[in-house]
């Protein structure tokens, strides 16, 4: 064992040796074998032989200290492969163990940060829950005030008679599938006055405008002419059949009927306004134009009549044997023509300048009496002369108006002539057509006259307007009797049948309607009733009212406009002529009345079975007696008593008489017959209102206790109404506004004011989405939207205070009555119901089809 560098340890005493030094069992038996004391030497050859074989043996030497470690590694030698197996299985263990353990921290860490993301998730769902809510919401609220504004708009547009906007406003509003649907009375209400008036359409809406109508004595042909193209439809206004006649060239179609036969007058005008480049050329050949003579059975051309210009007009004498006609052109320095033709050769039997454009805004510068006797032309735009077409002189010119003139007509006699004008002046001037001396005017449309036609009584007039409508004038007393509305755009022609009673009228976006001047018309949208009513009530079914006049009549009244009264039983003269000392409580469903009687009686009715249920004698010192409530379930009455000792509420039983509670309101200045008495919709609560004083006194009716509560309302008139479910109080004032409270809390919830004259009465509908605030005059009673508080339409009368208000149980009708009772008379506006729009409206498209 020898070597260079440090000494070895077998080379070295052994007692200088260290145990870290020594690095296997032999080194050990060696070094035992160099021991210097005999004692610590093997004992014998055998011994040192025996510990060599047990190193051999992978045994613990005895020459090494045995220590545990040295002990195991020597065991782990013996059994390699057990241990070695043990190793590899405890490694795998660890490992597994090391990976689980890893796998259950990352499972933690993933499950913790899942619990985080569903945490962050459903706080984000909350959160996107409450913004969705929000942006809900005032998506509503926006929607809310946009139907608000459309709905005003509607009214706006309806009184200016603009149909076609009306329409599209109201209709704008009908709900998308899945959304909230917004509509209420008010949209029923204007949805009537959006319908037509015609009794058909007789051609749909094409966009060519509708320059000529004229209808064939026999009332079974209308002809359309059109502004634009040639083109000519005659249309049999009872089977529909349609003729489409070719007018010979482009541009506007007028036509004629022949009145004795079967001969259609047909002329085509030169679309001066679409090409410029036309008055050249019809200065150079102005008797290149024609008008067509044409069999309405043969459907042939019998005759072509040449003429001066082109036509601004044509009209057949009553004997159907003499045609004339009016023509002009539009350049300036050139004259026009009035020729009078024979229809049964085309033969030319006279003709004269005549001074004639056909510049301006009208449809129709050219009229002839029936007769042939005269002519009226436009001789400048806003000036007219009439012609003898016996001599061929004028009788008389003169400026007709301050704005263009758009038409002419005379009326059957040929005494008055008719102008219209427009666009900026649209009145209707009369005329002597003799003398040219003014007979009056006509004053009401809103657009250009753009036809005028005479009855043949020639005491009225019909006169067609770009405002959309039809109206039928009284020439006696200068003022419109009815406004046919029914068209989308402007109005262009006109006719009047043979029967004075069928109208043809021609649109500018193509289409022509049929009317009916006798039609009947839908009256029962408003009205009103005959004055003098102490107390009344709407029924169930909205065409029922129950009144009750000072003379102690109760009547029933029938039907849409509540026109049929049969009298239910005479009760005597009524208690009271103030407001506040009216002794009248008229319940209509029920049905019961209460009423104190001039006699100093206090009765209870059932005024359906006309039976007298009880009386009761005013008790000794009681000055009035008012009824302000039956209970919930009939039985009862409750009354207020107020007399000199101060007042009190009662309660009595109607089948027995007897009194069931009672209590005594406290000591105020204020007499009880002064208040306006509520009881809350489930008859627990009476709210006694000091008018003027902004104050309340709220009393338990079953426990008589009370507190006293502070409006924050000034000058606070009768009509304070709680809403249907009890939650709120609207609180009118005579100042002109209406404030809305919780009922329980007396908390302001929304005040509707900018209302004139004061508020004097407040009702919410059945289903608490409309509220109707009773006012005065041209806000009669106006209604808002009861989430809202939006203004959404007036309901205009001649009435003054309407107090009290309400609608009918099923929610189609709004009444109110003017002047409290002092006057008496009950205004009433009717919506139809849903299933009545749906099925007029089902009708109009089966019609249609």
């Amino acid at each position: 064992r020898g070597g260079g560098g440090s000494a070895h340890p077998a080379l070295q005493p052994p007692s200088a040796i260290s145990p870290a030094e020594l690095r296997g069992d032999l080194d050990w038996v060696v070094m035992r074998c160099l021991e210097k004391d005999r004692a610590r030497r093997y004992e014998s050859a055998a011994a040192l032989a025996s510990d060599v074989q047990r190193h051999l043996a992978n045994e613990p030497v005895i020459a090494r200290p045995p220590s545990a470690a040295y002990t195991l590694q020597k065991l782990m030698r013996r059994h390699r492969v057990a241990f070695a197996s043990a190793a590899a299985i405890a490694a795998v263990l660890v490992i597994g163990a090391v990976v689980s353990t890893w796998q259950a921290v990352r499972a933690t860490r993933a499950e913790h940060e899942q619990s985080r993301l569903r945490v962050a998730a459903d706080s984000a769902r909350a959160r996107e829950f409450v913004l969705r809510g929000i942006a809900e919401t005032q998506e509503l609220a926006t929607r809310r005030r946009a139907y608000a504004a459309d709905i005003n708009l509607v009214q706006q547009s309806l009184a200016n008679d603009n149909l076609g906007r009306a329409r599209e406003l109201l209709y704008r509003h009908r709900p998308r599938p899945g959304e909230s649907d917004l509509r209420g009375w008010e949209w029923r209400y204007l949805w009537q006055f959006c319908q037509s008036d015609a009794q058909s359409v007789l051609k749909e809406a094409d966009g060519n405008a509708i320059l000529s109508v004229a209808t064939s004595a026999d009332r079974k042909w209308a002809a359309l002419g059109s502004r634009d193209g040639g083109q000519l439809l005659i249309c049999n206004l009872q089977t529909r059949e349609e003729i489409r006649v070719p007018a010979g060239r482009d541009g506007g179609v007028r036509a004629a009927f022949s009145p004795r036969e079967p001969l259609v007058a047909i002329a085509t005008a030169d679309p001066f306004f679409r090409d410029p480049l036309r008055i050249a050329e019809a200065a150079a050949s102005p008797s290149t134009h024609r008008v067509l003579l044409w069999d309405l059975n043969t459907r042939q051309v019998l005759r072509e009549l040449s003429i001066v210009g082109t036509c601004s007009g044509l009209a057949f004498s009553d004997d159907g044997e003499t045609l004339v006609i009016g023509s002009g052109v539009a350049v300036a320095g050139t004259t026009g023509e009035i020729s009078i033709w024979r229809t049964a050769d085309g033969s030319k039997v006279a003709g004269w300048a005549a001074g004639h454009t056909t510049t301006g805004t009208g449809n129709s510068w050219f009229a002839a009496a029936r007769d042939a006797a005269a002519a009226a032309i436009v001789t400048a735009p806003n000036r007219i002369g009439v012609i003898d077409l016996k001599s061929g002189r004028e009788r008389w010119s003169i400026v007709a108006s301050d704005n263009q003139i758009t038409c002419l007509a005379f009326s059957p006699d040929g005494r008055v002539l008719a102008a219209g004008a427009g666009p900026v002046d649209s009145t209707i001037s009369l005329w002597d057509a003799g003398s040219g001396q003014p007979l009056g005017r006509l004053i009401g449309q809103r657009g250009a006259t753009s036809g005028i036609e005479f009855l043949a009584d020639g005491k009225h007039l019909v006169s067609s307007s770009w405002d959309q409508t039809l109206r039928l004038w009284d020439l006696a007393s200068r003022t419109t009797v009815r406004t046919f509305r029914g068209h989308k755009t402007e109005v262009h022609a006109l006719a009047l049948a043979r029967d004075q009673r069928t109208l043809i009228s021609g649109c500018k976006d193509g289409s022509a309607y049929v009317w009916d001047l006798n039609a009947d018309r839908n009256v029962s949208s408003s009205g009103s009733l005959g004055a003098g009513k102490k107390a009344w009530g709407l029924a169930g079914d909205g065409e029922s009212m129950v009144t009750l006049d000072a003379n102690g009549r109760l009547a029933r009244r029938h039907g849409r406009a509540f026109q049929v009264e049969t009298t239910l039983v005479e009760l005597g003269p009524v208690a009271g002529f103030e407001p506040r000392q009216i002794r009248v409580l008229l319940d209509p469903q029920r049905p019961l009345l209460a009423m104190m009687t001039k006699a100093g009686k206090l009765q209870a009715w059932d005024w359906e079975r006309r039976t007298l249920l009880r009386e009761w004698d005013r008790p000794a010192g009681i000055g009035f007696v008012t009824p302000i409530r039956f209970s919930v379930d009939g039985t009862k009455l409750v009354v207020i008593f107020d007399g000199a000792g101060g007042g009190s509420c009662r309660e009595l039983e109607i089948d027995t008489g007897r009194e069931t509670r009672s209590f005594n309101f406290p000591d105020r200045s204020v007499a009880a017959s002064e208040l306006a008495p509520i009881v809350s919709p489930d008859g627990r609560q009476l709210i006694m209102v000091f008018p003027g004083a902004g104050e309340t006194t709220r009393f338990d009716l079953a426990s008589g206790r009370f507190t006293t509560h502070r409006l924050k309302v000034s000058e606070v008139s009768f009509g304070t109404r709680f809403s249907p479910d009890g939650r709120f109080l609207a609180v009118p004032s005579m100042l002109g506004y209406a404030r809305i409270l919780d009922a329980a809390s007396y908390q302001e919830v929304a005040t509707l004011s900018g209302l004139m004259g004061g508020v004097h009465s407040a009702a919410y509908s059945p289903d608490m989405q409309r509220l109707a605030i009773g006012s005065t005059g041209e806000e009669a009673v106006t209604l808002w939207d009861a989430h809202n508080f939006e203004r959404l339409l007036n309901l205009g009368s001649r009435a003054g205070a309407v107090a009290p208000v309400a609608f009918s149980p099923d929610g189609n009708v709004i009444a109110g009555q003017s002047n409290y009772a002092l006057e008496g008379t009950i205004h009433f506006w009717r919506a139809p119901s849903w299933a009545e729009i749906e099925a007029a409206e089902k009708r109009a498209g089966d019609s249609a089809k």
